[in-house]
């Protein structure tokens, strides 16, 4: 039996493991001083986890001689500072986490030669500036976190928090990182340089698996975009881009959308109802595979003036933003704002009852921008229908209203060519944005007009009326 010294509470103590020391489990027993003596030059141990506690400083000195050391876990303790330098020679560690604690800085030098290194996580801390060039010919090394992720067994698919320091990194020396299939990045405003290899393509396998697995925190596609636009070109962002998001859900494509057009130069035209891989093929077709500034501009610049011909959405094209000194943007703009005022004098608020339908009003330009400013749902009632009439006189448009018979067909609401994904992600805002009181009031007439009308309208477009109630 060996005494593990210990201060719990600022008491000194002695923990009872039993001998050989084959794993150390200390986890959550809010220790705040560990002496390892007991472990020096121990051939046995092969896991050491002190996970949870509130260590402020740890002296990893007696693990030099732990040549079968496979494990260590140090996450969510209150460490500011670490030496790594003990763990030079140990040849058979595959798994090392110090995430959740307030490193400053951190010297990964003594990990260079740890040629069994597989899973390494940083993340939230307060480093600044990290080098990872150490890591450079670790080809074993399979997920690095500086961000977020801390995959522990217990916690496989869960993410953490956010490191909120970051100011750069680069992470070109994980290039030849082959078996490498996950890189966590977070995302913070007050991120100067992301450092990444271009062009994606002359990559090795490892490398590009793991960016087209890159997560960032609630933000899926903020990590591979950091500078990219600026240190390495167009081609090599829409590659990385291209890889990623097809896999990403289509609500999160148009949540992230008209930042990613920003990034891309596209500023003004995320209104493309579009997904971006289309985008790109589209932009490369005929041109063996290159794409450039200009070509990807009026790619979407003319496939924008086919939507808008075609009455298909006006919405998020924002004409301040275009450049109006090119012959064809102008066009576009001009074909923008007559679309826009045609829509407005196609549009119907369809009445049944006391409750008037506005998702057709969703749908347009004017429509989204006033119905979302004043709180409004996908129904109303007269008060609220009122009070739309006199915001749209101001801007000259009058709203058609029809009514309808309780035993004639729900007319369908969506003839324009939308995207399901658009619509959808149109209909969730305005359920999410929209004013508590005059959404309950709405609600309340529904139910007034019974679960036959509520099953009708819901079969004409695929919104769920029930997610949409307040808990």
């Amino acid at each position: 039996m060996s005494k593990i010294p210990v201060i719990i509470d600022g008491k000194k103590s002695f923990i009872d493991v039993e001998c050989p020391i084959r794993e150390l489990k200390l986890v959550g027993e809010r220790i705040e001083e560990i002496d390892l003596t007991q472990l020096l030059d121990n051939a046995d141990i092969e896991e050491l986890d002190l996970r949870g506690n509130e260590l402020s400083s740890i002296d990893l000195s007696p693990l030099s001689g732990c040549k079968n050391l496979r494990i260590l876990k140090l996450k969510d303790n209150n460490l500011s500072s670490i030496d790594l330098s003990p763990l030079r020679g140990l040849k058979k560690l595959e798994w090392l986490s110090i995430t959740g604690n307030i490193i400053t800085s951190l010297d990964l030098t003594p990990l260079q030669d740890s040629d069994s290194l597989k899973f390494l996580y940083l993340g939230r801390n307060r480093i600044k500036h990290l080098n990872l060039y150490p890591l450079a010919t670790l080809s074993g090394l399979q997920e690095i976190d500086i961000g977020m992720k801390d995959m522990d067994s217990d916690e496989r698919g869960e993410y953490g928090g956010s490191l909120t320091h970051l100011e750069s990194v680069d992470i070109s020396p994980l290039l030849f990182c082959s078996e490498l299939s996950y890189l966590g990045i977070t995302y913070q405003q007050n991120v100067v340089t992301t450092s990444i290899p271009s062009p994606l393509g002359n990559t090795p396998v490892g490398m590009s698996k793991a960016l087209r697995h890159a997560r960032v925190e609630e933000r899926p596609f903020e990590d591979i975009l950091l500078g990219l636009i600026d240190h390495h070109g167009l081609k090599s962002t829409l590659t990385i881009l291209g890889s990623n998001i097809p896999d990403q859900d289509p609500m999160t494509w148009h949540i992230h959308k008209n930042e990613i057009f920003e990034l891309l130069g596209l500023g003004g035209l995320s209104g493309l109802d579009k997904d971006l891989s289309s985008i790109i093929s589209d932009s490369q077709e005929g041109k063996s595979g290159s794409l450039d500034r200009h070509t990807l501009y009026h790619t979407v610049l003319r496939e924008s003036l086919d939507q808008l011909n075609s009455d298909g959405s006006t919405l998020f094209y924002d004409p301040d933003r275009i450049d109006t000194t090119d012959a064809d943007s102008v066009i576009f703009l001009a074909t923008l704002l007559e679309a826009r005022k045609r829509e407005m004098e196609r549009v119907v608020v369809y009445r049944f009852g006391t409750l008037f339908d506005l998702r057709l009003l969703w749908l347009t330009s004017y429509g989204y921008r006033t119905l979302k400013q004043q709180g409004h749902w996908l129904f109303t009632g007269e008060p609220g229908l009122e009070s739309l009439k006199e915001s749209f006189g101001v801007l000259g448009f009058e709203i058609a209203v029809v009514e309808l018979k309780e035993d004639a067909p729900y007319p369908n609401i969506d003839p324009r060519p939308f995207s399901d994904s658009l619509k959808r992600h149109i209909f969730t805002v305005a359920t999410l944005s929209a004013d508590k009181e005059k959404k309950s009031e709405t609600v309340r007439l529904v139910y007034e007009l019974g679960i036959e009308w509520i099953m009708r309208y819901r079969g004409t477009y695929p919104f769920d009326y029930e997610d949409s109630e307040e808990e």
